[in-house]
């Protein structure tokens, strides 16, 4: 379940394996969606200035943009994520003690290529954090959207549904 994009545009490909916090956990349970930009390397930049891709964003504003996508995503099923500050990611009750994340995120950028990837947790095995600290936090905790609703999810169609929205925000077409 892809989206046909034009070139040099980010790419979404859903992938149904991975943590979320890892993209490398046996479970087979954790949506993941890995979205990937190749495009000819632009002027670099003077100094000082913040990075661009090649549509003309930030690194800061594509992150939020993913973000905004996964919130619209969970917001579809009755969940409301929002963001924490200075915490990438989608968290779920970010002003109580029981606040947790539903979606880790990253970024790598080298040579003007960059590599994003977001993992949302649908129907996760949440034992794993156990015996980690998520994303390095000690107080704060993880959470899926099975675990939130009470019952499981069907994968393909919440990846239809990230899919549809990462297009929606980024302004392209499926």
């Amino acid at each position: 379940a892809s989206a046909s994009l034009p070139p040099a545009a980010p790419s979404p490909a859903a992938a149904g394996s991975g943590s979320p916090a890892t993209g490398s956990s046996p479970s087979a349970s954790a949506a993941s969606a890995s979205l990937a930009t190749a495009a000819p390397p632009p002027a670099p930049p003077a100094s000082n200035a913040p990075a661009q891709l090649s549509n003309g964003i930030g690194i800061k504003e594509y992150m939020s943009r993913l973000e905004e996508v996964t919130i619209k995503t969970i917001a579809e099923y009755g969940i409301k994520g929002e963001r924490l500050e200075k915490c990438t990611g989608v968290w779920l009750d970010i002003n109580t003690v029981a606040v947790r994340k539903i979606c880790a995120m990253g970024v790598r950028c080298s040579e003007h290529v960059t590599m994003h990837g977001l993992a949302l947790n649908v129907n996760t095995d949440l034992s794993y954090f156990a015996r980690i600290n998520p994303c390095g936090f000690t107080d704060k905790g993880v959470t899926s959207m099975q675990k939130e609703l009470g019952f499981e999810l069907d994968m393909d169609e919440v990846k239809n549904v990230l899919i549809q929205n990462f297009c929606d925000i980024f302004n392209l077409q499926q």
